[in-house]
């Protein structure tokens, strides 16, 4: 009962497999050790959001744009209860994001962007794949 809700986003129609991943926050309990489940996750690394941010930046690990997304807003937090007030305040709606083309840049957009199909915007909502890696390109710091 600790968790709360903060993310949803589902994977574009254009790909094979299709996921809805949800994203929570809570307090560790103290003492916590945590580890991967070997099969899916293959390597575990708890450290915190603002220095996971950097890790991405410098090219030290990849992370999918919803994932580089979540740790991007949850950089922004100085605390745990910041992130979980955050949670509880504010609603959570799927992120649907599709893929479109600007210009020869390929990019995933989330609804507001002027690009998606579906819900066009006027303010850049967007990871460019940029040498094999997500930029994120957001004109604003609505919450998805």
């Amino acid at each position: 009962n600790a968790l709360q809700y903060y993310a949803h986003w589902i994977t574009p129609e254009l790909e094979q497999r299709r996921y809805s991943a949800r994203f929570f926050v809570a307090h560790a309990p103290a003492n916590q050790t945590g580890t991967h489940d070997s099969h899916e996750t293959t390597d575990s690394l708890w450290i915190t959001p603002q220095d996971a941010v950097e890790q991405y930046n410098n090219g030290v690990f990849q992370c999918g744009p919803p994932t580089l997304r979540v740790l991007e807003q949850m950089a922004r937090f100085s605390s745990i209860e910041q992130a979980v007030t955050a949670a509880k305040n504010t609603p959570c709606k799927a992120n649907a994001p599709q893929f479109a083309k600007d210009g020869e840049t390929m990019c995933l957009v989330l609804s507001g962007d002027p690009l998606h199909p579906y819900e066009p915007g006027t303010k850049r909502r967007r990871f460019a794949l940029e040498e094999a890696r997500w930029r994120t390109i957001f004109d604003d710091d609505t919450p998805e």
